[in-house]
């Protein structure tokens, strides 16, 4: 899986910045949680408030490719991104933590709203999909310190014997403001795959994250 995803990674790479009409650095910040679903309404609620969100960074390049010149673009992207959560139940003061880096592939559609007559400055709203692969994180609860060799690191994998699903994909909308050849935005991340490895029949946990970001493009057109 993991030299499929990286063999993916280049080829898109190479790809995108031969023929993209704009290439840009991005960087930001924001949150990442995990949402919990069941079919118990009720216990949904009381985990889904002990999952508390973490600080993950964003940070890669942005290619945009033009559909309709100075309106429509195709964007893709190659991104690292931080994921995961901490857990914490109020009443017993048990706690958990699982913080990962995930490779991200998004692909979207971006619509840019101009109001000068240099098309200089822009609205820009854009929304698609993403894929991404899990290649690092660590992981911990209460006692696991005391527990003789207890490996703190993440394992990736497909099956209950891994912490965490391999891959991750779902949906992405962002809002940003541009000034020339530099972008202020927002985006949301709203996970569809199942990351729960242990009982996925029962239990849907999915990522979801808020990042802003800063970006700069080497042309603007």
């Amino acid at each position: 899986m993991k030299k499929l995803f990286f063999t993916l990674l280049l080829a898109v790479t190479l790809s995108a910045t031969a023929y993209s009409q704009n290439i840009g650095i991005i960087a930001g910040g924001g949150t990442s949680f995990m949402f919990w679903k069941s079919t118990n309404a009720e216990e949904n609620k009381t985990i889904n408030d002990d999952f508390l969100p973490i600080y993950s960074y964003n940070a890669g390049f942005s290619f945009e490719n033009g559909l309709i010149d100075k309106k429509l673009y195709l964007q893709f992207g190659l991104f690292a991104m931080r994921k995961g959560y901490d857990y914490k139940e109020e009443v017993t003061g048990y706690e958990m933590f699982m913080h990962m880096h995930y490779f991200h592939l998004p692909l979207e559609l971006k619509y840019k709203f101009f109001f000068d007559a240099d098309e200089e400055f822009s609205f820009n709203i854009g929304a698609g999909g993403y894929f991404g692969g899990g290649f690092g994180g660590t992981k911990g609860f209460t006692g696991s310190d005391l527990i003789p060799g207890f490996d703190p690191k993440v394992e990736f994998g497909k099956t209950s014997g891994e912490d965490m699903r391999d891959i991750d994909y779902g949906l992405q909308f962002r809002g940003e403001m541009g000034l020339s050849n530099f972008r202020l935005g927002y985006c949301y991340g709203l996970g569809l795959a199942n990351a729960n490895l242990q009982n996925p029949d029962a239990v849907k946990e999915t990522h979801r994250y808020h990042q802003l970001y800063i970006g700069y493009y080497f042309s603007n057109n």
